[in-house]
């Protein structure tokens, strides 16, 4: 049977994770293939878990570029704890000391990571393991792995340099075809693009939360305007009090949604909140027009309402409604519903100064930057992009990154996570907002009525 879950993807979120983990204990018992590995449990802390977790990261990390990119974009994954039917689970150890103790026989070009999920109430371990890439170094044995019953009187059950390669459900040492598309892989590093991209920041700040200033002034504004009185007695008024009261909730909503959208201003100018990358050149030569596409995703939204310029656009509060009892609006607003302003850049000036472009992706963004000439050695910031995450904190913002350029083959490509933290964005306290033209201290002839 087919594998039950679509693989065109890589699972990378802590909810794609989990839907993989499903997807293992749903298939059937010959649905392993090069790009994922399952173990019904280990013990963690036993020397035949290292031999194991060892050998597998290390086939998975020596497969075929173009035949890993055909699922999972390339990525690979060894689960532990679940298979066809079962999930047994395992005893969780600190993915720490994990990479300390599986380091030293991986070495140091291999990249992988090790999370765990919950499922049917147990912890599945899922080592993922970065996709296979043209100049790529053989991945071997870096010191020779324990046996585990060493009574036996052998000392090493896989002898230091030895090279395993993953075949469909299986992963061995290498033969000699195996052998050619290992150098064929390496020899690509010739004219290889040497390019990283890496966090510029350590961590993202999700959306600042309404503050409760603005909240407790919006709570009151309603009894101060229903509370206005005039000279109605004798002028009248050519509206019921209920389309009055009527006309101030319609005010009221918009009053939040000028808020709100004055919210969103201070958020795409706060810098913590940016998605910040930095383009790191780690080789001697220079590389021209190389172009990043960089695809984020989190468990929560992300919205990016385009480029913005420094400065933020004019704020202007809605007029109330004229007060209960009068004919017409009055000559002089009784309010003061205006703050600073200033003359936005115009959109189209604006777009040229922009250099990058963002698109709708399912579950997230992918965002296209211009292209980018990198001296030898050099660390460029690439523009940052002005972000809205509504992750809640202490989640993370998964990064997928490609990059090409036009004076090197190929392309590169890597993943890293950015934790999302709370936002320390001072929200809507700016001088320009003015008074608001709402009350400070609720008027006592609201509190009577």
């Amino acid at each position: 049977m087919a594998f039950p879950l679509d693989a065109s993807q890589p699972f990378l979120l802590p909810s794609q994770l989990r839907l993989l983990a499903e997807a293992v204990r749903d298939a059937g018992p010959h649905d392993e293939a090069t790009w994922i590995e399952w173990k019904s449990t280990l013990d963690l802390s036993a020397p035949h878990a290292l031999v194991h977790l060892v050998k597998q990261t290390l086939g998975l990390g020596n497969r075929s570029p173009d035949e890993a990119a055909k699922r999972a974009g390339g990525y690979g994954y060894l689960l532990v704890g679940v298979e066809p039917g079962s999930v047994l689970g395992v005893d969780s150890i600190d993915p720490s000391d994990m990479e300390q103790d599986l380091t030293p026989y991986l070495g140091p070009d291999l990249v992988w990571n090790a999370e765990y999920v919950t499922l049917d109430g147990k912890d599945v371990l899922i080592v993922v393991v970065n996709p296979p890439r043209f100049g790529d170094p053989i991945h071997y044995l870096r010191k020779g792995l324990p046996h585990p019953n060493p009574s036996k009187g052998v000392k090493f059950v896989h002898a230091e340099h030895t090279v395993f390669i993953r075949k469909n459900g299986r992963t061995m040492a290498a033969g000699p075809e195996d052998w050619q598309m290992l150098h064929q892989r390496f020899a690509a590093a010739r004219n290889r693009l040497e390019i990283e991209v890496v966090a510029a920041r350590p961590d993202i700040e999700r959306i600042a939360d309404f503050p409760e200033h603005v909240k407790v002034h919006l709570d009151r504004h309603p009894r101060r305007l229903l509370a206005h009185r005039t000279l109605g007695a004798i002028t009248g008024d050519d509206r019921t009090r209920a389309q009055y009261e009527t006309e101030v909730e319609a005010h009221m909503d918009e009053l939040r949604e000028v808020f709100a959208q004055r919210l969103h201003d201070e958020m795409l100018r706060h810098s913590p909140a940016a998605l910040s990358l930095t383009l790191v050149n780690r080789s001697d030569r220079p590389f021209q027009g190389v172009r990043v596409t960089a695809t984020v995703r989190a468990e929560g939204r992300i919205f990016c309402l385009g480029p913005v310029d420094d400065e933020l656009p004019k704020f202007k509060l809605p007029a109330p409604p004229r007060a209960w009892g009068t004919r017409r609006q009055p000559v002089f607003p009784t309010s003061t519903f205006l703050g600073r302003t200033h003359a936005p850049m115009p959109a189209g000036l604006l777009a040229t100064m922009c250099r990058w472009e963002v698109h709708e992706v399912p579950g997230g963004l992918e965002i296209e930057f211009d292209p980018e000439d990198v001296r030898p050695r050099e660390r460029l910031d690439l523009k940052h992009v002005p972000l809205l995450v509504s992750a809640d904190a202490e989640t993370e913002l998964t990064v997928e990154w490609t990059a090409a350029g036009l004076s090197a083959e190929g392309s590169v490509s890597g993943r890293f996570v950015i934790p999302v933290v709370d936002s320390t964005l001072q929200a809507l306290t700016g001088k320009d907002l003015g008074k608001w033209g709402l009350p400070a201290d609720e008027p006592e002839q609201a509190e009577q009525d």
